[in-house]
C-alpha cells in the first residue's frame, strides 16, 4: 500500500547520506518436521459456550501468541485463521472470530510480528528494508505453522481451512495465498498494494540491484496472482482514508480466479453489519460450515 511504500522510501533515503500456487517457494520454506510445541495457558473466558484458550506455538524463529476458539463437540469442524492489522494484536479480531466459532468452526487469532508486543527496531537504509523483508517472511512462515497447528487438532477438518486478514494482515495474506495450498478460502479486508516498479522509482540508481530482490520477495501482487485454486474474497471500503482506492483496486485486480469483491459504504475498519455478515456467510458457504449454531453463542452482528 502507498503508506507502507512511503515509509520504506524514508528508510532507504535516510541511509544515503499470476500463475499457479508455489508451495515450494524457497523464500517461505520451513522445516515441516519441527514440532509445533503448542502450549495452553488455560481458558481466557468463562460462562460462554465457545471456549477461548490462551495458547502459543513454535512459529520457527519465535513463539507465537494466539487465541484458540473451540466450539463444543468433537467435530471435526472447519477452521479459520485470523490476522490483525498494523499496531493490532491477537485480541483485535477475537470478537469476529467468536461469531464464526458460534456457527461451529474452530478459530485461531494469531499475533503477528507486526504487533506492538513483538515489534522490532528496523533502523534506516537498505538494512532496515532487509529487516522488514525478513519480518514479513517470518509472519508468513508463522501462518503456515498455524496451519500445522490446526491440522494437529482432532477438532479440525484438515481440508476445510480458511484465512481472514485485515489491513496489514491482508497484505500478509496475499503472500500466504500464493504459497500455502492447504488454505482453501482467503478473506482480505482493506488490503492494498503498489507494484515493485512503482516503488523502485523512489530508489537511487546505485541501490536498485540490492533493493529490488528484497521487494520482490514480498511482492503481494505476484503472490496473490498465484492463489488459485484457493478462493478469494476482497472486502474494501469506499471511504477508506488509510489505503488509497487505487492501491485497493491494484491488489484486487491482481488476485487470481475464483474471486469475489465486495465494496461497502464504510471506512478502513469495514465496521458495518453488511460487510461482517457477507464475510461470515461466504466462509460458511466455501468451507461448508453447517452448524447447528452453538446454543447461547452469538453468530454475527
Amino acid at each position: 500500500m502507498r503508506q507502507a511504500l512511503a515509509c520504506l522510501a524514508v528508510l532507504i533515503l535516510t541511509a544515503c547520506g499470476g500463475g499457479s500456487k508455489d508451495q515450494s517457494d524457497p523464500v517461505y520454506a520451513y522445516d515441516e518436521d519441527e514440532p509445533i510445541a503448542k502450549q495452553d495457558a488455560g481458558l481466557a473466558n468463562s460462562d460462554y459456550p465457545v471456549k477461548i484458550h490462551d495458547i502459543s506455538f513454535d512459529g520457527g524463529a519465535e513463539r507465537v501468541p494466539a487465541f484458540l476458539l473451540l466450539p463444543p463437540g468433537e467435530g471435526p469442524y472447519p477452521a479459520v485463521i485470523y490476522l490483525h492489522g498494523q499496531g493490532g494484536d491477537r485480541l483485535e479480531m477475537l470478537y469476529t472470530a467468536s461469531w464464526l466459532a458460534g456457527r461451529r468452526a474452530v478459530a485461531l487469532t494469531v499475533e503477528s510480528p507486526y504487533s506492538p508486543n513483538r515489534e522490532i527496531e528496523l533502523g534506516p537504509g537498505v538494512e532496515g528494508l532487509r529487516k522488514e523483508r525478513n519480518r514479513t517472511v517470518q509472519s508468513v512462515v508463522e501462518l503456515r505453522r498455524a496451519v500445522d497447528l490446526l491440522q494437529s487438532l482432532p477438532q479440525v477438518d484438515d481440508d476445510k481451512i480458511g484465512f481472514v486478514g485485515y489491513s496489514a494482515g491482508a497484505r500478509t495474506g496475499a503472500i500466504l495465498a500464493g504459497v500455502e495450498p492447504r488454505i482453501k478460502a482467503f478473506v482480505l479486508m482493506s488490503g492494498g498494494e503498489d507494484s515493485v516498479d512503482e516503488f523502485m522509482t523512489l530508489v537511487q540508481p546505485e541501490q536498485r540491484d540490492e533493493v529490488r530482490p528484497l521487494l520482490e520477495d514480498t511482492d503481494g501482487l505476484k503472490y496473490i496472482s498465484q492463489a488459485s485454486p484457493s478462493k478469494l474474497f476482497f472486502q474494501a471500503g469506499r471511504q477508506d482514508s488509510v489505503v488509497p482506492k487505487d492501491a485497493l483496486e491494484t491488489l484486487i485486480k491482481a488476485g487470481s480466479e475464483p474471486k469475489k469483491v465486495g465494496w461497502y459504504d464504510a471506512g478502513h475498519d469495514l465496521a458495518v453489519p453488511k460487510a461482517q455478515r457477507d464475510q461470515l456467510d461466504w466462509l460458511a458457504e466455501v468451507l461448508e460450515i453447517e452448524g447447528p449454531a452453538v446454543e447461547g453463542a452469538e453468530t454475527g452482528p
